[in-house]
C-alpha cells in the first residue's frame, strides 16, 4: 500500500438531517476566557453519503460549540434558544436552565439527537483572518 496516495482528509457528510449520538460533552471556557462554552462531540448513528457522493459509514464525528454567556454579538435570547434546541432534541427534562448547566450537561452524553448538518467549504474566518479546512457543522437541532 502506497502511503503517499492515501486520502488523509476527514470524511465529510453531505448537508442533510442526521441522527447523532452525543459521544462527549465538556463544559469549558472560550479561548479568551470571557465566556463558558459547551464543547460537544457527536457521531453519526447510521451510514450516509459524503460530499464526494461516496458511501460513508456510521461514526462520522462532528463537533459543536455552544457559548453559554453573553459575548460579542451573542445575546442572552440567542444563547437560550441555541441551548434549548439541543436540550429539547436530547429529550432532557427536569430543572434544566442556563444558570445550572454544570449540573445537567453530562446528562447529554449518550443521547441521540437529530440535527441539520451543513457542509462548509474551506475558507477564511472573517473575524480572525485564519484559513480553515472544509468541515461539517451543526445548523440546528431538531426538537423531538
Amino acid at each position: 500500500m502506497d502511503l503517499t496516495s492515501i486520502d488523509t482528509s476527514m470524511p465529510l457528510l453531505k448537508a442533510d438531517t442526521y441522527d447523532l449520538s452525543v459521544a462527549k460533552v465538556e463544559m469549558t471556557r472560550t479561548k479568551d476566557g470571557l465566556a463558558r462554552m459547551l464543547k460537544i462531540e457527536l457521531k453519526t448513528t447510521a451510514p450516509g453519503v459524503s460530499v464526494k457522493d461516496e458511501p460513508i459509514g456510521a461514526g462520522v464525528t462532528i463537533f459543536d460549540q455552544l457559548v453559554l454567556d453573553v459575548k460579542g454579538k451573542m445575546t442572552a435570547d440567542m444563547i437560550a434558544r441555541s441551548v434549548a434546541s439541543l436540550v429539547q432534541a436530547a429529550g432532557l427534562s427536569g430543572n434544566i436552565r442556563l444558570d445550572n448547566v454544570q449540573e445537567w450537561h453530562q446528562m447529554l452524553s449518550g443521547k441521540i439527537v437529530r440535527a441539520q448538518v451543513a457542509f462548509v467549504p474551506e475558507g477564511v474566518n472573517v473575524a480572525t483572518g485564519k484559513s480553515f479546512p472544509p468541515k461539517n457543522e451543526i445548523n440546528y437541532y431538531v426538537k423531538r
